[in-house]
């Protein structure tokens, strides 16, 4: 199959299923439409009205029967997780800890995560940017 996007000639697993389309394939190449859903994210987290309307949609499927069993599960499931993360919000919201600005690993400004080693010490936290935060997951699963 070609990609309509980048018409590089590619195996047919490179396409996303698609019952609609011809071929049952959709007729962009999977990272061609990663690219494309990507951009279309960053350009619609522009937009104020956007993002409040998408805030609202998430709340609303949230609060749905199966998005509180979901919240349920998660909860029972990592349980300890979840109460680690709990007391290291607690503690920052009452200024027992402060959050960093800067990434401790890359140090890139910005949005910063706190990431457990160990859950039983919930203040014991590396802050890490995403990206950082992901491969240091990543890597311990």
């Amino acid at each position: 199959m070609v990609c309509k996007d980048c018409g590089t000639e590619k195996r047919k697993d490179a396409f996303y299923k698609h019952p609609a389309m011809a071929g049952g394939r959709l007729n962009s190449c999977k990272e061609c439409r990663k690219a494309y859903q990507r951009a279309r994210h960053h350009l619609n987290m522009q937009n104020p009205a956007w993002v409040a309307k998408e805030r609202q949609r998430s709340r609303a499927k949230a609060l749905t029967p199966i998005g509180r069993a979901r919240t349920v599960r998660y909860r029972e499931e990592n349980s300890e997780r979840y109460k680690a993360n709990n007391a290291l919000n607690n503690a920052v919201r009452d200024g027992k800890i402060i959050k960093f600005k800067n990434c401790e690993r890359c140090d890139q400004p910005g949005r910063v995560e706190g990431h457990h080693e160990d859950y039983t010490k919930p203040l014991e936290v590396q802050w890490l940017c995403p990206k950082c935060h992901h491969t240091t997951e990543a890597k311990n699963v």
